[in-house]
């Protein structure tokens, strides 16, 4: 696991019992130890990625397939631009998640809480359960 994530993975892994990985690029170091602890995983990107015993799908996160991620209680994305994440609130708000957590590229401020420290920084956004079903209605973010 890279170290950056040892953090981001305790945080998510002590709080939620399933997840979904937006914009994963092949990497499953978080994906995978979240589901060794015990978690319900999925992630998303828009190429296709095949990885035994893990369950991944292709979707635009800025025209998403809302039904891929119901059930998550909270999406999260390691280094995404960070123009996608008003789209990420959007999908969680419409699948009542409880919140989009953003590991960023350094220097960048996505919004929210800052939790961690060191090169474990990451950023908590809690969700807004009435605005979710506006913004995918309208099939864009805020």
């Amino acid at each position: 696991m890279r170290p950056s994530c040892i953090q981001l993975t305790a945080y998510i892994a002590d709080r939620y019992r399933s997840a979904v990985e937006i914009g994963f690029g092949g990497v499953i170091d978080v994906l995978r130890a979240l589901k060794e602890r015990g978690l319900r995983v999925a992630a998303s990107d828009i190429r296709r990625y095949s990885f035994q015993g893990l369950w991944t799908f292709v979707d635009d996160i800025t025209v998403p397939k809302i039904s891929l991620y119901q059930g998550a209680q909270v999406l999260y994305a390691v280094r995404p631009p960070v123009e996608l994440v008003p789209y990420m609130r959007c999908v969680a708000e419409a699948v009542f998640a409880r919140a989009i957590i953003i590991k960023p590229l350094s220097g960048e401020y996505p919004g929210g809480r800052i939790e961690g420290d060191g090169n474990g920084v990451f950023f908590v956004q809690d969700v807004n359960l009435r605005r979710g079903d506006i913004c995918v209605q309208k099939n864009k973010a805020p």
